[in-house]
């Protein structure tokens, strides 16, 4: 019967170390892995976690939506204000002149726009176009208003007419019916005073120079008016000059 091996003192001491090293790298690896598994509050405080750059993006998306919805909302508000005062224009403009004239200032009138007084008559003391003011339809000449009340060859000289919406410090006040034609005229033979020599089919006629809104010719009105209803006779026929109007 053999008798059973015996080991030696080195090796003994060899498998006492290799035991003691198998037993460190176990305790180690447990360690490490509940380090790894378990969090520590500072590691939460302080972790950073950089997004990929197309994250970023599509996170940065839903912000920028609102913005654009916004801007859109503002617009759409905007052009409902501006279609509102539009609307607001037209109706006040449909009101004064568009027969309505329920916005009409006391004693004014218009073309569309006449006097509620049937005895009254629309006097258009700055021109046609514009706001005129009711004036009785009938005066002895040679009173007028304007030139329409006066006859052939003269003007109304003299009137004053407060215009509509005017604050005045001087009374309305009629004119006089006044002589606006003279004699022929050439620059050998000049007209007199508060007269124009016109030249009418060729030949020279002095002209009285008249006061708004009355004209013989365009270049008579402000900028952009013209004159109406004007009729020229020159020192040779056989009529009577009557000025016309300025309409704007």
């Amino acid at each position: 019967m053999k008798k059973p091996a015996m080991y030696s003192y080195p090796t003994i001491w060899i498998m006492v170390a290799l035991l003691v090293c198998c037993s460190g790298k176990s305790n180690d690896t447990r360690d490490n892995g509940d380090a790894a598994d378990t969090p520590t509050e500072g590691d939460a405080e302080f972790s950073l976690e950089i997004p990929a750059e197309g994250e970023e993006e599509a996170d940065a998306a839903p912000d920028a939506a609102p913005e654009a919805n916004d801007g859109t909302e503002m617009e759409a508000v905007a052009d409902a204000v501006a279609d509102a005062e539009a609307d607001t224009a037209s109706d006040a403009t449909s009101d004064t002149e568009g027969g309505g004239c329920d916005t009409m200032p006391t004693g004014c009138c218009t073309e569309t726009c006449p006097c509620p007084v049937a005895t009254d008559r629309c006097v258009y003391s700055i021109g046609r176009g514009r706001m005129g003011v009711c004036k009785p339809a009938s005066v002895n000449h040679p009173q007028c208003w304007a030139s329409s009340d006066c006859e052939m060859g003269e003007y109304c000289a003299g009137s004053i007419i407060c215009p509509c919406g005017s604050m005045c410090f001087i009374a309305d006040k009629e004119g006089i019916c006044t002589s606006a034609v003279g004699s022929c005229c050439s620059p050998e033979a000049e007209c007199t005073t508060e007269f124009d020599c016109l030249v009418i089919s060729g030949t020279g006629t002095c002209h009285a120079v008249l006061p708004t809104p009355d004209c013989w010719r365009d270049e008579n009105c402000e900028p952009g008016g013209q004159c109406e209803d004007a009729s020229l006779c020159n020192c040779m026929m056989d009529c009577l000059s009557r000025p016309g109007i300025c309409r704007y």
